[in-house]
């Protein structure tokens, strides 16, 4: 469960280092674009695809940030919209956070939940996401 609360000082340094490392990765992704394909290359294929012929949802990963890499968000959401779209997600929180803090806006604080766990509505948008997310990887044939 989430509430929301003003930010305050203590807020800086988790975004400093969020939006640090966010940016940081990022860079480091751009600086090895070069040799990237070099590398993927030489990466183990998924053991799960190879074994059933059936993309598991994590498969395109790679590809996908490749594609953004390379400036072709299109067909990275091709090969793999979570990862597209959580990269996506990654870059605007690493951008917009310190401005959002600096104005003191509200940020989330995570509540304990209760006994029973996650509620069902959630388990059910995260299970129904991945399924889709899979879906859409068997269709495209990834």
């Amino acid at each position: 469960m989430i509430a929301w609360r003003r930010a305050t000082r203590d807020d800086r340094t988790l975004v400093a280092v969020v939006a640090t490392t966010v940016l940081g990765a990022i860079g480091l992704a751009a600086a090895a674009a070069p040799i990237a394909p070099a590398l993927v290359r030489a990466l183990p294929p998924c053991v799960f695809h190879a074994l059933t012929g059936v993309p598991c949802p994590a498969c395109g990963s790679t590809r996908a940030v490749l594609a953004l890499l390379a400036g072709d968000p299109r067909a990275a959401l091709a090969f793999n919209p979570l990862v597209t779209l959580g990269a996506a997600v990654a870059l605007a929180f690493a951008l917009a956070a310190p401005a959002w803090l600096a104005v003191r806006g509200p940020v989330p604080r995570f509540v304990v939940a209760p006994a029973g766990g996650m509620p069902r509505s959630a388990r059910i948008a995260i299970v129904g996401t991945i399924a889709a997310q899979w879906a859409w990887l068997v269709v495209q044939g990834v």
